[in-house]
């Protein structure tokens, strides 16, 4: 690894991470015992939720989908620059679904922090992009030109790319703004616009309990319609500033 990872933490956490964002995101690595260096589990934590996380043992998905690709090789000879090409679309195709190996991930981040930050963004390597769209470096207006491509991304990259539209105050096509409270503080979101329009009908379908709060609502939405249907953006206090006038508000 050449660098401990406290230090690595340290340097993704707070010198490369946007202000936004810092802690609320928290990267952590767990060597196993007697295993070599950067063998172990890597986890992305946000709001004290993981939401990402890799182990060598998904090396195993490595290995099924090169086999599967070596299977349907037409030709009766896999020679090295072939056998080679094989292995990157393998682990691109492992790494698209999730599948993510520990070695692979600090890979990722020694290249990220020796090259600039756009050139990650704009990687095929989606490990480079999940640091990359994070980085303080990268600017509202560049941030504003990947909206276009966040509904062909996987499902665990756009979590990444959500979390920094929604600090940004950044709306991705068929997503809007939705404030809730709980006769406290109220809170922004970034919701997919399906929640706003079916509200009411969410609202009698939510299993209602005594003490309920906002944050009950949110689980069952984010159980009802996926981690991404809604993300928390900031509280803005106890009263509406005129920016968010025209804003769904909803009080529990």
């Amino acid at each position: 690894m050449g660098q401990s990872f406290r230090g690595i933490r340290k340097i993704l956490e707070e010198d490369l991470l946007c202000e936004k964002l810092r802690g609320r995101v928290q990267f952590f690595f767990t060597i196993y015992h007697n295993a070599p260096d950067q063998y172990g589990r890597f986890a992305v934590r946000v709001d004290g939720t993981e939401i990402f996380k890799v182990n060598p043992y998904n090396e195993s998905v490595y290995i099924r989908y090169e086999r599967e690709l070596k299977a349907a090789w037409k030709a009766e000879h896999i020679f090295e620059k072939e056998n080679q090409r094989i292995e990157k679309e393998a682990a691109q195709k492992a790494v698209s679904e999730g599948y993510a190996d520990s070695y692979d991930v600090f890979r990722a981040i020694e290249l990220y922090r020796n090259q600039k930050p756009e050139q990650s963004l704009w990687s095929d390597n989606l490990l480079l992009r999940m640091f990359a769209v994070l980085d303080r470096r990268i600017g509202k207006r560049t941030l504003m030109k990947l909206t276009d491509v966040y509904e062909y991304l996987p499902d665990w990259l756009k979590q990444f790319y959500g979390l920094r539209f929604a600090v940004e105050e950044i709306l991705v096509s068929k997503r809007t703004m939705l404030l809730l409270s709980a006769d406290s503080g109220i809170s922004l979101y970034n919701a997919d616009v399906s929640i706003v329009k079916n509200f009411e009908e969410l609202l009698h379908t939510f299993p209602h309990k005594e003490g309920y709060t906002e944050q009950d609502f949110i689980t069952y939405l984010k159980k009802k319609l996926g981690e991404n249907a809604v993300w928390y953006v900031k509280d803005v206090g106890h009263s509406i500033g005129k920016e968010y006038r025209n804003v769904m508000w909803y009080n529990f």
